[in-house]
């Protein structure tokens, strides 16, 4: 049997998302992250309707991670429900289903998410 090469044929692979303390990437993005874990914060989320906390807070967190490593939404969720450590890194206990997230994403007020991160 003879084997034929295809120059058009490419495998993606996706690197995995391991929070490294060593990696400045990865500290960055904790500091980022711990914002949303400040009083101040999600008093500020209340204030502009983003409610309720318990998972708006997290599906803030999964947007900006993915938007971080420039990887899509169900990727970034796929890679925290396979990895303990970077739920922890998030501080995230319970990952929602993928429909769900959508689900809560859409139902957020685009208006208020804009101003929120315009103002502060």
């Amino acid at each position: 049997m003879r084997r034929i090469f295809n120059p058009f044929l490419v495998i993606i692979t996706k690197p995995p998302l391991i929070p490294l303390n060593e990696d400045f990437k990865w500290q960055l993005l904790s500091e980022i992250l711990n914002v949303f874990d400040l009083r101040f914060c999600k008093q500020t989320l209340t204030r502009r309707g983003i409610v309720p906390l318990h998972r708006s807070v997290p599906t803030i967190k999964i947007v900006l991670l993915s938007m971080f490593f420039s990887c899509e939404i169900s990727y970034a969720i796929k890679e925290l429900k396979e990895r303990e450590v970077l739920r922890n890194f998030l501080k995230i206990s319970l990952v929602q289903l993928k429909r769900k997230f959508m689900a809560f994403l859409v139902s957020m007020n685009p208006k208020s998410l804009l101003l929120l991160f315009l103002k502060y």
